[in-house]
């Protein structure tokens, strides 16, 4: 590491910059700044006729579901088959049928499956906390069907006919559940001189499920006797039960990043990852992707603090721009921001250039409105981020 000048005092900005991705007005509050089209476009797919539903989705498949995100294992629900009733062919004494045989058919539930799944933590920029989804899910219903022993006639001799009703247990959904990206906090929620302690997404559930039993209960016709004395035999519909089906609940734990000062430079750092937040109007002129001579303080601290970390932790830079201009336009020169400041790092302070990975996000991640001049100052920004 070489020799360090005097450290230049990071602008409140940095800090702001540091927690931020997601503003929808002229706060600085939390919202969203999803674009009409995007929005119309979501929309659209959660109202399509043709979306899959939780039962009819592909199982998922435990080894991309990774990170902090939750694997559901998939629930089997067994089927139900029970043999057919034959009902015998009886003849009288003088060799005349007098009762056909029947066959009432057994009961044939197929088995019935939810998919596995997985409850995901979606990647973010650095200094942001991804969004975590649990998906919806349901367990179907269940219907044991009717049965129905029929009546026999035979002149003056009666047995009435025996039905037991279909019974049916319902089917029971729970809806998916987000917290989304959070990147950052209202200025009236931040402490003295708008520092923000802590960048935090809360926890989210989604109850169990449970899908009672199903039971029909057996029938029975009784046996008769002719005038002849030939019997008719009795017939025994046995008893059908479903067992009762539960999905566990499901639950994505909170994540914060926890805010401190090193030296002039405040930082977020979580429980596996450390963020620095850097001023774009600090490091850069006007539309350019040249680093001044005097940000030279500013990132030699980020060097000092990176440093001592693991050799071989990888960094991410992520380059943001204000709204002004065209978006193509931002995007390539945010990145180009993000690329330059690798170098720096690289060529000055000799860290390893394939640590680094660059993305240029534009004007797509603001953390305050683009309506002012102060609100588009905070959303010029550079953030550095590694894992620890």
């Amino acid at each position: 590491m070489k020799g360090r000048s005097p450290l230049l005092a990071l602008p409140l900005a940095l800090l702001l910059a540091t927690a931020g991705c997601a503003t929808g007005d002229d706060s600085g509050g939390g919202g969203s700044n999803k674009s009409e089209k995007d929005q119309k476009s979501e929309k659209e797919e959660a109202g399509s006729p043709e979306a899959a539903g939780p039962l009819d989705a592909e199982d998922a498949d435990p080894a991309d579901c990774t990170g902090d995100s939750v694997f559901i294992e998939a629930v089997e629900i067994p089927g139900v088959k029970t043999d057919p009733v034959i009902i015998p062919e009886v003849k009288n004494k003088a060799g005349e049928v007098v009762q056909e045989e029947q066959k009432i058919p057994g009961v044939d539930i197929p088995d019935q499956r939810v998919p596995a799944q997985c409850a995901t933590v979606e990647d973010a920029p650095a200094g942001c906390l991804g969004k975590a989804s649990i998906p919806a899910t349901e367990i179907p219903p269940v219907t044991i069907p009717e049965v129905t022993i029929p009546a026999f006639k035979y002149g003056d001799v009666e047995v009435e006919a025996v039905t037991a009703d279909a019974v049916t247990s319902e089917g029971v959904q729970e809806d998916g559940v987000t917290a989304e990206e959070v990147c950052q906090i209202s200025e009236e929620e931040a402490g003295e001189g708008g520092y923000i302690s802590s960048v935090y997404r809360p926890s989210i559930y989604r109850p169990s499920l449970y899908r009672a039993s199903a039971y029909r209960g057996s029938v029975y016709r009784g046996s008769a006797r002719l005038d002849d004395g030939t019997k008719i035999p009795s017939v025994r519909v046995d008893d059908v039960n479903v067992d009762d089906v539960s999905v566990d609940d499901v639950t994505v734990g909170d994540d914060q990043l926890k805010g401190r000062r090193v030296e002039d430079v405040d930082v977020l750092e979580g429980e596996d990852s450390i963020t620095f937040g850097l001023d774009a109007d600090v490091l850069f002129a006007t539309d350019s992707d040249e680093i001044r001579p005097d940000a030279a303080a500013t990132l030699a601290e980020v060097a000092e603090q990176v440093s001592k970390l693991p050799d071989d932790a990888p960094i991410t830079a992520d380059g943001h721009t204000d709204s002004d201009g065209d978006e193509d336009h931002n995007k390539d020169l945010s990145e180009r921001r993000a690329q330059a400041v690798v170098d720096w790092l690289v060529d000055e302070e000799g860290l390893d250039a394939d640590r680094f990975t660059v993305t240029g996000y534009g004007e797509t991640k603001p953390v305050a409105s683009n309506d002012d001049e102060k609100g588009k100052q905070k959303n010029r920004r550079v953030m550095i981020s590694a894992d620890t």
